[in-house]
């Protein structure tokens, strides 16, 4: 319920509680207003509230695949990696089909950064998040081509699935599950592209081979595309073409489609593993691009590719939970992207004060760290227990 400050004057004694937007007590029912604590309150007006209605939510991150929807693909990889059938693999594609149809609906890949901060080394997390990355990118990509009239695009459907099942070949590092692939599996079209590959010793998993082994995982499933399943081949092969498979550099404008989202795949595969490192604070934000940028020179990536992420996936989505240099806790308010801007976001700070920082412009404050949601409301409840202090002078 709003406050009509006009009725509160010195000595006024509280009706009702006085909370803060996110409904933590500010001032109890009965306090007797000194000048101070009125003028305080009047500072904070926009961001109090007698007690009596709900508060609202503390800023919720909008993800494109909710935790539920989430969780439930997170199971049905895990299934499938540990043994891959049709039936799993006709779930797969379902369910890769409905993420390409929320993708489609954003402008972005949206993502609670505190995902990354609670799974370890959890390949089917990583999965659905390259999956979105990848769909997005490739939902752009299609955009450019289409404005030039161009028509051979790359299947959203086809790259959903191939990002989720590219570390599908991790199954073979058991050596008992090793011993049931004998050759790499045949497939239309591979070996005209790769006619070395049924060369491919696979007497022990060999990590410069995982592509290759995801390949063979789901090569003889008929639910899943042979566009998908090549996408998944040459997701493992360098930019350069000296990779493993020796890659040749000529393409029809079909395999092209396909070639661009293995391009696609690997990138997105490289950004998300750095995001993790950068949540884990092995290394930093500003890192996640630099370092991108390392491998684009080096040839691991494309560096057309590199370039379509950095200039359109926002590195912290909106309503990322962040604690600042400055000690105060906010919510990202506008993401920016590009080389130099996208981790100098425009954030709000959160408790009896909402104060909007752009951080381009405020350069003394800068992001510290993500902040998972338990702790962000422990540090708001803290914080404005601070400022009611101050106002009644304790």
């Amino acid at each position: 319920m709003e406050i009509n400050f006009e009725e509160l004057t010195v000595g006024t004694v509280l009706e009702r509680n006085i909370v803060g937007k996110d409904g933590t007590l500010v001032l109890s029912k009965g306090t007797k207003l000194t000048s101070a604590t009125l003028e305080r309150l009047r500072n904070f007006k926009t961001s109090v509230r007698y007690d009596g209605e709900k508060p609202p939510a503390f800023d919720e991150v909008k993800e494109t695949v909710d935790e539920s929807f989430r969780e439930e693909i997170e199971e049905n990889l895990n299934e499938f990696f540990s043994h891959p059938t049709e039936a799993q693999a006709q779930i797969i594609k379902e369910e890769a089909n409905m993420i390409v149809e929320r993708t489609q609906g954003s402008d972005e890949a949206q993502f609670d950064l505190e995902d990354y901060m609670s799974q370890k080394d959890d390949i089917t997390s990583h999965a659905v998040r390259v999956a979105c990355f990848s769909i997005l990118l490739a939902k752009i990509y299609n955009d450019t081509l289409q404005a030039q009239n161009n028509k051979a695009l790359i299947n959203l459907n086809d790259i959903a699935v191939a990002a989720l099942l590219q570390d599908a070949g991790g199954m073979y590092r058991d050596p008992e599950k090793l011993k049931e692939l004998t050759e790499v599996p045949k497939s239309k079209g591979m070996e005209e592209i790769l006619p070395g590959i049924k060369e491919t010793p696979l007497d022990h998993y060999d990590e410069n081979y995982a592509s290759v082994y995801s390949y063979s995982a789901v090569a003889d499933l008929e639910s899943i595309s042979n566009s998908a399943k090549l996408m998944i081949l040459l997701s493992g092969e360098t930019e350069t073409g000296d990779g493993p498979l020796k890659m040749p550099s000529a393409f029809s404008s079909r395999r092209n489609s396909i070639l661009y989202g293995s391009k696609i795949i690997r990138v997105c595969d490289v950004y998300d593993n750095a995001m993790k490192r950068a949540i884990d604070n092995e290394t930093s934000f500003e890192d996640v691009i630099s370092e991108l940028g390392q491998y684009a020179i080096s040839g691991v990536v494309s560096n057309e590719i590199k370039e379509l992420l950095i200039n359109k996936v926002k590195l912290y989505p909106h309503n990322t939970r962040v604690l600042l240099s400055n000690g105060q806790v906010a919510t990202v308010e506008n993401c920016r992207v590009g080389h130099y801007d996208s981790y100098k976001p425009v954030v709000r700070t959160c408790g009896l004060t909402r104060r909007r920082i752009d951080l381009k412009e405020c350069t003394n404050t800068t992001i510290k760290s993500i902040v998972s949601k338990d702790k962000f409301k422990g540090l708001v409840e803290q914080q404005i227990a601070q400022m009611k202090d101050e106002a009644t002078g304790r």
